[in-house]
């Protein structure tokens, strides 16, 4: 997802979302500089000084500033899975898929032989009982 300055100016993007190994601060790696992924100055920002602008994620920093923030230290944090994210702070990271997907239908079972009211006699064994009651 894209980051913008304040002004709307690309400073960079989220290449995930991690969480610290000694405390529980959640955390976007922001890429900024370089060109296709090569030079570029990946740092870790806190959540919560990201707010969600439209389609973009808006920072109070230009790139300049970022570019000047210690690197990214993948070997602190733990990479969080979709299903780790706290659906509160996270889903509006997250895209929106455009179509649905179809379920697949799972097989039919086979029709079985309703269960005998408990007064009434069954009328024939219980499968798998040897042919006996």
């Amino acid at each position: 997802m894209e980051v913008v300055d304040p002004l709307g100016e690309k400073v960079g993007k989220i290449e995930t979302v991690v969480r610290s190994k000694t405390d529980s601060d959640i955390q976007a790696v922001v890429s900024s500089g370089g060109v296709l992924g090569i030079g570029d100055h990946k740092v870790a920002v806190p959540i919560d000084k990201l707010e969600l602008s439209g389609d973009k994620v808006e920072i109070s920093a230009t790139e300049e500033e970022l570019q000047q923030q210690e690197a990214y230290a993948p070997e602190s944090f733990v990479e969080l899975e979709p299903a780790d994210r706290p659906l509160s702070e996270f889903s509006a990271f997250e895209p929106v898929p455009e179509e649905e997907v179809p379920i697949e239908e799972a097989p039919m079972s086979q029709p079985q032989e309703p269960i005998p009211e408990p007064d009434q006699p069954m009328t024939q064994p219980p499968e798998g009982s040897g042919g006996t009651y």
